[in-house]
């Protein structure tokens, strides 16, 4: 007997390699990375994060606290953690807002699937936030960094957790296809913000 497809979280992060790459080449995420990003320039990305999350939950606060919620899954907000790390730098949410459609939904609308598959990058993006936490603490000493605190708990076996969830809500070919279409999509949207961003 042939073997058959991989797990959804296998076939989401084998899918979403390129758009993975693309959102950390932008230049924000370079000087991040290099060690060069500047107190400015920080503030700038906090806000874009911000803009980009708040939108999100927004748009999927009904299965956020819904079916999410239902299937046993706990999500931190993003944009409630971002708002702490803005008040901590003294930055008011409304000081530079990107523009909305760096932060729209656009590609993909509504569904279970999809938003499954748009959790899939918010949520692996805090377990690679952890490395970022590390040069953040070394670079800004003295700031809480809240949101980039929050993939300490997915470093804690949660991950792997949440990937057995993936798999079971999505064990149909279909509701694959329309997870990966919506995370790359959301990759798309990060990547837009992120390029938004003044480094």
């Amino acid at each position: 007997m042939p073997p058959g497809p991989p797990p959804a979280h296998r076939q989401l992060r084998d899918a979403t390699r390129h758009e993975h790459a693309a959102a950390e080449r932008t230049a924000v995420m370079q000087a991040l990375l290099n060690g060069q990003l500047d107190a400015a320039a920080y503030g700038r990305l906090l806000l874009g994060q911000y803009a980009l999350h708040r939108a999100w939950e927004t748009e999927r606060a009904a299965w956020l606290h819904g079916e999410l919620a239902d299937a046993g899954w706990y999500y931190a907000s993003r944009s409630e953690a971002l708002a702490r790390d803005l008040a901590d730098w003294g930055l008011s949410r409304e000081d530079e807002p990107l523009p909305l459609a760096c932060a729209s939904h656009s590609q993909v609308v509504g569904g279970s699937s999809a938003s499954w598959g748009e959790l899939y990058v918010i949520e692996g993006s805090a377990l690679g936030g952890q490395i970022l936490l590390r040069l953040l603490e070394k670079r800004f000493p003295g700031h809480a960094h809240h949101f980039f605190r929050l993939g300490q708990e997915a470093g804690r076996g949660t991950w792997r957790t949440f990937q057995s969830m993936l798999d079971h809500q999505l064990s149909q070919l279909d509701q694959q296809q329309t997870a990966i279409a919506a995370a790359r999509a959301m990759f798309g949207r990060a990547q837009r913000m992120l390029e938004a961003v003044r480094a």
